[in-house]
């Protein structure tokens, strides 16, 4: 048994989310990476409203990564003009998570992570 129950936790829930990954298509990394980039975005406004400059650093970086990590995945040639509205979805995203960040604006953040819901919704369906 161990003295550190929110370590052991963190541990089993890092070993389900690698082994989600591993067994995913790419339609399901996707889908994993919006529902990552959601969680981030609500913990990041969540921080701008209490005030936790640290946990808000931290969850806008996650959120940066993310946006570059599904940018990066789209292929233009295989994808052609869907493949190049999503990247201009994904910098105007970037532009708008900066800005709240500047801005400290829960509010803004709330419009994306509703945009990126609809979107990983859309996704989670292809996936099926």
């Amino acid at each position: 048994m161990t003295a550190y129950p929110a370590q052991a936790r963190a541990r089993y829930e890092t070993m389900a989310y690698s082994s989600r990954i591993e067994g995913a298509s790419p339609h399901e990394l996707v889908a994993l990476l919006y529902e990552e980039l959601i969680l981030s975005l609500t913990l990041l406004a969540h921080a701008f409203r209490v005030g936790d400059r640290v946990k808000a650093n931290s969850q806008f970086s996650r959120a940066a990564t993310i946006m570059n990590a599904l940018e990066a995945g789209l292929d233009v040639e295989q994808g052609g003009p869907l493949a190049e509205t999503l990247a201009g979805v994904y910098r105007s995203a970037r532009r708008e998570i900066m800005q709240a960040r500047t801005d400290q604006d829960s509010d803004r953040l709330d419009r994306l992570i509703t945009a990126f819901s609809d979107m990983s919704d859309s996704w989670r369906k292809i996936a099926a």
